[in-house]
């Protein structure tokens, strides 16, 4: 649920020569009064002296009913007269936790017009709780926040003071600072649970905020006090009642855990009739779906680790560059580009066509290809390749691609090598970033020990380009030799990392129905360890898909490859 707009007010200074503005939203409305949250640092940045516009851009001067400073507590609770139309007001709390995704609407400058505001959604995660030491013996509770990377989504000086709300638009925190100046994608954000420190009666305006505190209690008050406020009104809840006696016993004999918290912040809202019988019905009638759905998320910190600590062999699709936003062209624009009928079969069995061709050879093919993936077009980053670049450890790739951006991302960043397979020849080609090409065999290959001096190894398993010769898999031969030297295709060095049980294997932009992808993807499989896990990241796979990714004993995720990755990323850059 995004946040109302007529909930968020724009704050600037009651004096003209102050340019200085920030972002305040409703909290509370009694006896004539609108109550609004912003940051302490906001009042002083204006001069204590507040003018609050909000939808209809009708002026208010705001009173200070309480704040902190922003070298303690950077909140403020303002007030201004309203006796009008009910606004909608964000006094319906939760509680955040780690990578937990967030809404932000706040008022930031407009691009060109110095003095003119824009009101701007904004979304990110949460990264870690932190705490501040404030004055005396209180600590500050706040989070570390993630901002997605947008050209108009980052965090600016006017953000200060804006609601950061879970997806149902529940209140979480108050933007505080950023704490990336130059690229906007990270800063701080004050827990609304401090609000009680500059301002101990809000419960008296705002209900709902002792369902923040209740963690202090013990488990068995708080569910017997839950059941206490569901009690007056179960007549209004009555087909649902049962279901949340069953969770409440359930967390008095296994005890509460953190997933447990929404249940409670649903009750309190409920309870303080800030969320109506409706939705409260609705959330507890299909707690079972989310609850699978959350199952089948990946657990993003977890894979982190382990990518972060060299225990993954990432095999990456031919697609992957594309599927991630680069300028590359899929297979299925492959296939248009090299035929002039409308083609639907396999790329193997077009290019086998090619290759029989009375008017064409095995060099124009390769020439062909090698035009739609030429180093000189523009090419958009790929997010997983920076989050590669940017790995302490050393890492192994086994990549079915055809293009060179994860080599070119690399470059300048850290030592690499990449090596090309000759089935032909029987040898291979060793390209590191920081010294000459080396022909060498499969066996010589593990005296190089490269992981072990700290390269990240990059392993064509579709070939590469010898003395501008190919020896690429394209057509159906090209696979039928594949299969027939299978063994020989993996140097002892690639297949003493695939067999090692503690090394999981990701396959990323791999879609199995594709009879060429599920060659390779069986060739790798043959070589692991069989307690060794696997996973596979597919987004609305077929059910074939499916049920070959089972066979093959691979976890599958259905998700957006981008969203994986982005996911990573924020994991590792905590």
């Amino acid at each position: 649920m995004a946040i109302e707009k007529d909930a968020v007010f724009l704050l600037t200074s009651t004096d003209s020569g102050k340019k200085a503005f920030g972002t305040g939203f409703a909290v509370a409305c009694k006896e004539g009064k609108l109550y609004l949250l912003t940051c302490a640092h906001v009042l002083e940045q204006l001069g204590g002296r507040v003018v609050a516009s909000g939808a209809d851009a009708v002026p208010h001067e705001a009173a200070i009913e309480a704040a902190g400073s922003s070298n303690t507590v950077d909140l403020a609770l303002l007030s201004i007269r309203h006796d009008g139309i009910a606004l909608p007001l964000l006094n319906q709390l939760a509680k955040g936790k780690p990578d937990m995704p967030f809404q932000i609407l706040g008022y930031g400058p407009h691009l060109g017009a110095r003095e003119n505001y824009v009101l701007r959604d904004i979304q990110g995660r949460l990264g870690k709780p932190i705490s501040f030491k404030a004055v005396g013996s209180k600590s500050i509770e706040a989070w570390d926040i993630h901002v997605d990377d947008d050209e108009f989504s980052k965090l600016q000086g006017g953000y200060s003071g804006s609601p950061l709300c879970d997806t149902a638009g529940r209140l979480l925190a108050v933007v505080s600072h950023n704490a990336d100046p130059a690229a906007g994608q990270r800063g701080h954000a004050v827990a609304v649970a401090n609000l009680q420190v500059i301002f101990p009666a809000i419960e008296e305006i705002m209900p709902s905020f002792a369902g923040l505190s209740e963690e202090h209690l013990d488990p068995a008050a708080r569910i017997n006090q839950a059941m206490m406020q569901l009690s007056g009104r179960a007549f209004e809840i009555c087909s649902v009642f049962p279901a949340i006696g069953l969770e409440l016993e359930r967390m008095r004999k296994e005890g509460i855990s953190e997933d447990d918290e929404e249940i409670f912040a649903e009750i309190n809202g409920f309870a303080a009739r800030t969320i109506a019988a409706e939705a409260f019905i609705f959330f507890f009638s299909n707690l079972d779906n989310r609850r699978k759905a959350a199952a089948s998320r990946p657990d993003y910190t977890k894979l982190a680790g382990q990518l972060q600590n060299g225990q993954v062999i990432l095999c990456l699709g031919q697609e992957l560059s594309h599927l991630l936003g680069a300028e590359l062209p899929s297979t299925e624009a492959i296939k248009q580009h090299l035929s002039q009928n409308g083609f639907h079969g396999p790329l193997s069995e077009l290019c086998e066509q090619k290759e029989l061709a009375l008017n064409s050879s095995r060099a124009d093919l390769v020439n062909d290809i090698r035009a739609l993936f030429k180093a000189d077009q523009k090419k958009s980053p790929v997010a997983l390749h920076e989050l590669l670049a940017n790995l302490k450890n050393p890492f192994l790739v086994i990549s079915t691609a055809y293009d060179d951006l994860l080599e070119q991302s690399l470059r300048g960043r850290r030592k690499f090598a990449v090596i090309h397979p000759n089935m032909e020849d029987k040898r291979c080609l060793l390209r590191c970033s920081d010294q000459k090409d080396v022909f060498c065999t499969p066996e010589e290959l593990s005296s190089f020990s490269l992981m072990e001096s700290g390269y990240a190894v990059i392993y064509q398993l579709r070939g590469g380009i010898f003395n501008d010769k190919g020896h690429l898999l394209l057509s159906e031969r090209d696979y039928f030799t594949f299969t027939r030297f299978m063994q020989q295709q993996f140097p002892d060095y690639i297949g003493s990392k695939l067999k090692n049980s503690l090394h999981s294997l990701w396959f990323l932009g791999h879609h199995p129905e594709s009879w060429e992808e599920r060659l390779l993807i069986k060739s790798l499989q043959e070589l692991r360890h069989d307690r060794a896990p696997s996973l596979a990241i597919q987004e609305g796979g077929s059910s074939f898909a499916q049920s070959f990714w089972q066979d093959r004993k691979v976890k599958v995720y259905d998700c957006p490859l981008k969203d994986f990755v982005q996911e990573l990323a924020l994991c590792t850059a905590d």
